[in-house]
């Protein structure tokens, strides 16, 4: 699956592709639906 999100939201909230593949990545760990090297 992929997500296509385009750059103008990028710059109108403030964020690079890279921070915001970050922040999705915190969010799912934070909720417990991504680990980090465990298999749930």
């Amino acid at each position: 699956m992929s997500v296509s999100i385009s750059d103008e939201l990028l710059e109108t909230i403030g964020m690079s592709e890279t921070e915001l593949i970050q922040e999705i990545a915190i969010i799912l760990f934070q909720n417990e639906k991504l680990s980090i090297g465990r298999k749930q």
